[in-house]
């Protein structure tokens, strides 16, 4: 997975809740979002403090991946231990910090998806410690109602945009016979 891809998602998503925008749709606390070249597509929630929890699909990496950002800094590159703890499930995963993302905002990339869903599947919510050194944590909390159908759709728009981006990408070809003048 590509950082810059990362980014550039992370960037768009953030971007695209903080105004009005077609192709949102809300699904109580969750908002799925559409770039406007049908690029990427991303289910997300933006909770009190203003930090964000996704998942987001590009058409480039052709793949979805989880990413949480807000303000708290971390150093691009590093992986970090989160302990995370819905109100079904309780674990630990790793985050890797893809950067500062502008206006003083951070991502982090989950680095294994399987097993935050596993963590959040079927909760009303989950709060993810991340420890940001001399012995404090940040903890961020998101509500997860409306998640489970703002995924689904998601993925679903992702699977077609996919298949537009196949077709397109295929070269014409001229039935046999045909001359071309």
């Amino acid at each position: 997975m590509k950082i810059n891809a990362l980014r550039a998602s992370a960037f768009f998503v953030i971007f695209c809740l903080s105004i009005p925008a077609a192709g949102q749709v809300r699904y109580h606390d969750w908002t799925t979002a559409i770039s406007d070249d049908r690029s990427s597509i991303s289910a997300s929630n933006v909770n009190a403090d203003g930090s964000i929890l996704m998942e987001t699909c590009t058409v480039q990496s052709r793949t979805c991946f989880w990413i949480m950002g807000g303000s708290t800094v971390c150093e691009k590159g590093v992986t970090s231990p989160a302990l995370v703890n819905s109100d079904k499930y309780a674990g630990s995963i790793n985050l890797n910090c893809v950067g500062d993302i502008g206006d003083g905002l951070y991502a982090y990339a989950f680095a294994d998806w399987k097993s935050l869903e596993h963590l959040i599947k079927d909760s009303k919510y989950v709060g993810i410690a991340v420890a940001i050194g001399d012995t404090q944590f940040k903890v961020f909390r998101f509500s997860l109602l409306g998640m489970a159908e703002a995924q689904r759709r998601a993925e679903k728009s992702f699977r077609s945009m996919l298949e537009r981006d196949s077709k397109a990408a295929r070269p014409q070809t001229q039935p046999v016979g045909e001359t071309i003048l």
